[in-house]
């Protein structure tokens, strides 16, 4: 078992897979700005495997112990990760039960047009490359052949995006998001930047974590970027 896991409570486009990643930083984890292309494989674990595993559900219990031996084997005492826990929020109390989670949800209340409009730009419109092609193969495990026929078609094509690639249920609603630990506003961390330093205060000291500049400045930094290209679409 993880001696800390943060589980990252969010809907796509809300930047959870980000601010999974800083967080891990704060551990040693090394920063990446652009999930997409220098994605985590321990902080995506959970996503990504309840995407290709039909009793995901009903043995959730049995792939957090994965989950975890696969951390301990590489060395990872303390990590936070990305989950889309809305789709199952029965795994709340089992992550609680099981390594004594933390959960950070963040509320994009007010922004979910701009938080969908984030999610379609990066993910559901990209362009998968070759840099992409373990991520392709993984998910396309266990799929028909017509599937993977036609996944790969497009891909050498240069026309594979996750529209084509997955069946992404998702609009620009809220979704209901069920930990109720720890909350932070989209609007601190990723518009009115303002607020970001107090925010990250308060932050920190809830998940009992040293505060450190270098790390809020580049978050800052990288989430301005994202901001300013979302409104040039």
């Amino acid at each position: 078992m993880l001696d800390k896991l943060i589980v990252v409570d969010y809907q796509e486009g809300a930047g959870g897979e980000f601010v999974a990643n800083w967080l891990s930083a704060h551990y040693g984890h090394q920063l990446q700005t652009d999930q997409q292309t220098n994605p985590n494989y321990l902080q995506k674990w959970l996503n990504s495997h309840s995407l290709v595993h039909a009793d995901w559900q009903e043995n959730f219990h049995n792939y957090l112990i994965e989950f975890n031996k696969e951390c301990a084997d590489q060395g990872v005492r303390q990590l936070a990760v990305s989950y889309h826990l809305y789709k199952y929020p029965s795994h709340v109390k089992i992550l609680i039960q099981h390594n004594r989670a933390r959960f950070v949800r963040i509320n994009c209340d007010g922004y979910q047009v701009q938080v969908f409009q984030d999610f379609s730009r990066k993910v559901l419109d990209r362009v998968l490359q070759s840099q992409d092609f373990n991520e392709i193969r993984f998910v396309l495990c266990g799929q028909s052949q017509q599937k993977i026929e036609h996944c790969m078609k497009l891909f050498k094509n240069h026309k594979l995006t996750y529209r084509n690639f997955l069946c992404v249920e998702s609009g620009p609603e809220l979704k209901l998001l069920p930990s109720t630990d720890i909350e932070i506003s989209y609007e601190d961390f990723f518009v009115d930047f303002n607020k970001t330093s107090q925010a990250y205060q308060h932050l920190c000291d809830q998940l009992d974590l040293q505060p450190n500049a270098q790390l809020l400045g580049a978050l800052i930094e990288r989430n301005k970027k994202n901001l300013q290209q979302l409104q040039n679409i």
